[in-house]
């Protein structure tokens, strides 16, 4: 609403019809009309104010103005809450967008990768599987090699034993220079055993490898085992006399008695007529170079 004070119109045509002069000394009664013309001024200027508060009270009071602002403000702050949305909305998909572009890739190089260890996967099985396949016939071979070489070693400990079932040694007889054990032999028997040998029963005497300082025994092979068993049942009175027969024995089951001779709950280990034995409580069990003696004998003393 457009107005124009009473004042400043009262002004704009003093100002059109009152000529310029120049300032002249006034007289007393000029002052007090002066006066009076500024209070009619300031009258017409308190009018003014009060018709612009009523035309102010007419137009817009202090709550519908406060209204108004609230509405307005509101209106803009919905305006811009749905451009942010919107702009919000936009954002999130596309990076929705661009992550699910990101992950397509990867799991699609994952996929790849999959099949490729799944094919890795089969082939490793499948080689696993031959190598079970293979490990399992290397081990029956093995163990039917193990059971071979088992058999065939105590076959040839047997064999040995049994190529000696003719022999015997002679422990204690001292030793000579260039002495002959052919008839060293012949007379000790005689001497020692009271058995006669002739020349043509016996194959072999000669002196064997012994322990060190000690004479060295002598091994004498005869022609069958009617001489030998004249001979060793003598040789209890040969060991009285501070001597000793033996059988012409294996290594390998001189070891086996030495081992059984160990043990507590053998009560004794001897060789007789090519096997080994051991005495174990009442019972008398045989023995083989190829046994589990410690299990047979824990379960034979039960």
């Amino acid at each position: 609403m457009a107005y124009v004070s009473r004042t400043k119109k009262a002004q704009a045509q003093a100002k059109v019809t009152s000529p310029v002069e120049s300032p002249v000394k006034q007289t007393t009664n000029e002052v007090h009309v002066s006066a009076t013309t500024s209070l009619e001024t300031l009258e017409t200027i308190r009018e003014d104010l009060a018709e612009i508060k009523n035309d102010l009270k007419k137009t817009v009071t202090e709550d519908k103005l406060e209204t108004l602002v609230s509405t307005i403000i509101k209106k803009l702050l919905q305006q811009n809450n749905k451009e942010r949305e919107k702009l919000i909305n936009a954002e999130v998909e596309k990076r929705c967008k661009q992550i699910e572009e990101k992950y397509d890739k990867k799991l699609e190089m994952m996929s790849r990768n999959i099949e490729i260890l799944e094919k890795k996967t089969d082939s490793l099985t499948q080689k696993l599987h031959e190598c079970k396949t293979e490990i399992r016939n290397q081990e029956q071979s093995l163990a039917e090699i193990q059971e071979a070489s088992v058999e065939a070693l105590r076959r040839s400990n047997k064999n040995e034993q049994y190529s000696r079932k003719y022999n015997f040694e002679i422990m204690g007889l001292k030793e000579t220079q260039k002495e002959n054990t052919w008839e060293k032999v012949k007379t000790f028997i005689k001497e020692n055993a009271g058995v006669v040998i002739e020349d043509r029963e016996i194959i072999a005497a000669h002196r064997i490898p012994g322990e060190q300082g000690k004479s060295r025994p002598i091994l004498v092979k005869l022609v069958n085992t009617d001489v030998k068993s004249k001979v060793m049942r003598k040789r209890s009175e040969v060991k009285n006399k501070g001597y000793r027969l033996v059988d012409d024995v294996t290594k390998a089951n001189v070891e086996l008695i030495k081992r059984l001779s160990q043990l507590d709950a053998v009560q004794s280990a001897w060789y007789f007529n090519g096997a080994v034995y051991g005495k174990i409580g009442d019972r008398r069990m045989k023995f083989d170079i190829t046994d589990d003696i410690e299990k047979k004998v824990k379960k034979a003393a039960k």
